[in-house]
């Protein structure tokens, strides 16, 4: 049987620069919660003000699929604050580890 476990979590703040998160070694899957302003993101490529997928606050991202690890994804993850934006934005991250018990 397949189990996630927590395994870290993580407060970053995203501004008008490119920045990625940590993901502590292991972690395979993660939720992502937008908490205050808009942000763009994309794997292995910079986003922008104006390109990028857009989330808004209040938006979750969840990589929780057990079918799939999405360690090079996070990885790869580039954040940058959404042009509409009118204060850096927060995300909070929560790792998981899937295993098998």
């Amino acid at each position: 049987m397949l189990h996630l476990t927590a395994v870290g979590y993580d407060q970053i703040i995203v501004g008008t620069g490119r920045v990625s998160p940590s993901p502590p070694i292991g972690a395979t899957h993660a939720l992502i919660a937008v908490e205050s302003q808009p942000v763009r993101w994309l794997i292995g490529d910079n986003p922008t003000g104006t390109t990028g997928i857009r989330q808004i606050a209040g938006d979750v991202i969840e990589w929780l699929d057990s079918r799939v690890s999405y360690v090079d994804m996070l990885g790869d993850l580039r954040f940058t604050r959404d042009s509409t934006a009118t204060a850096d934005a927060t995300l909070d991250i929560q790792y998981f580890l899937l295993y098998t018990a």
